[in-house]
């Protein structure tokens, strides 16, 4: 009885460096035969053919030298091996082994291939459609066939410009382009975007594809919301009796001498001096002060005391000027901010201690405080009375 064979093929080549497209070299094919049970098959006959016929093929048994051999047999391991040489054979043949031994049934293998490149030669490989393969020496050995098959021609490379751009006319023709031709100026007016309209602008997308046009919302014929401008003349701002325009500040005039800023909520100031302030009197307890006599009531506003308490004063701050006046005959202790560095009261022009307070419980009393320097009040009072007298 004769047993199967399992030829297993383990293809293998020698990279030998080569100087043109017709390279020489044995390119080598092993593989190993076993028996259905996995039994190695030595001394086993492998006989090698050109693939689809059974025309021998003239084979060697060495990576060099010898003569050629249409068969080879088996190892002790059951390993064939034969090399086929590129001067006999295209590198890109095709063979059939059939491998018999005695007492086993033979078996086929067929179109064995091994696509060898050469590593060392500069070129292309070639498909003629047919499964034939060629190696040509450049794209220009053979040019390109396009879809429509015509062929685009590429230059040689040996050109004035060949590290520029590849041009390509429609007839297929190609040529290498000097990049700095390229970096000309264009006389935008001559150059005309169909599908816009009359104003507008060129949009292109992510991709940097032109997609179309639209109408600016800048100047005529339409409006816009500058973000991010400089060198507006202040004859392109347009009046507005309902539009707001912030400022940081305003210079008026030339000079920087007359500049109008904000000081704090609802409070302006000619070069650091507070304009206006408070017209309506605040009316509270003395120990309301602190929270009802805030932002523009300390920018010449009025307190009017109704009930006992303590006035706390706010930190002494450039600009500020205020008026206290009792409505009754209540008692009421003024006293100056103590917290950081504490302030210091100059009434009718006579300094009192740091942090020292001043009292009054007389009806029309009255004090007129004002900023003085920091931490220092100056206040102007009647029938008021330091807590210790200088």
């Amino acid at each position: 009885m004769k047993k199967n064979v399992f030829v297993l093929l383990f293809v293998i080549t020698i990279i030998i460096g080569i100087a043109t497209p017709a390279f020489a070299e044995r390119l080598k094919y092993t593989g190993l035969a076993r028996s259905e049970g996995g039994a190695v098959l030595a001394s086993a006959t492998v006989a090698v053919y050109l693939a689809g016929t059974t025309t021998p093929a003239d084979v060697y048994e060495a990576s060099s030298g010898g003569t050629s051999v249409n068969e080879v047999t088996t190892d002790s391991n059951g390993r064939w091996t034969f090399y086929a040489d590129t001067t006999d054979y295209a590198f890109t043949q095709e063979y059939k082994v059939v491998v018999t031994k005695d007492g086993y049934s033979s078996i086929t293998l067929d179109n064995i291939f091994i696509l060898r490149l050469p590593t060392n030669a500069v070129g292309v490989l070639y498909n003629d459609g047919s499964g034939n393969y060629s190696w040509g020496s450049s794209l220009s050995s053979g040019g390109i066939t396009l879809a429509d098959d015509s062929t685009l021609t590429l230059p040689p490379a040996a050109s004035t410009y060949d590290s520029g751009l590849l041009g390509c006319s429609t007839d297929g023709t190609c040529s290498w382009i000097d990049p700095t031709s390229l970096l000309t100026s264009v006389d935008l007016s001559s150059v005309t975007i169909t599908g816009g309209t009359e104003n507008s602008i060129a949009i292109w997308d992510g991709s940097r594809n032109l997609t179309g046009t639209t109408t600016p919302a800048l100047g005529t014929p339409a409006s816009g919301t500058l973000t991010n401008c400089s060198g507006l003349p202040a004859s392109g701002l347009v009046a507005s009796t309902s539009q707001a325009v912030g400022f940081g500040m305003i210079e008026l005039g030339h000079a920087s001498d007359t500049t109008i800023s904000r000081t704090a909520a609802g409070i302006a100031a000619i070069e650091g001096n507070v304009i206006g302030g408070a017209l309506t009197p605040v009316i509270g307890d003395a120990d309301d002060f602190d929270d009802n006599f805030t932002g523009v009531n300390l920018y010449g506003g009025t307190y009017i005391v109704n009930g006992a308490g303590t006035i706390i004063l706010p930190d002494a701050t450039a600009g500020m000027n205020f008026t206290i006046v009792l409505e009754g005959a209540v008692a009421t202790i003024i006293d100056p901010l103590g917290t950081g560095t504490a302030d210091t009261i100059y009434m009718n022009g006579l300094a009192a201690a740091a942090d020292e307070n001043i009292t009054s419980s007389t009806l029309g009393a009255m004090c007129v405080f004002q900023y003085r320097a920091a931490n220092t009040w100056m206040a102007t009072c009647n029938g008021f009375a330091e807590a210790t007298p200088p």
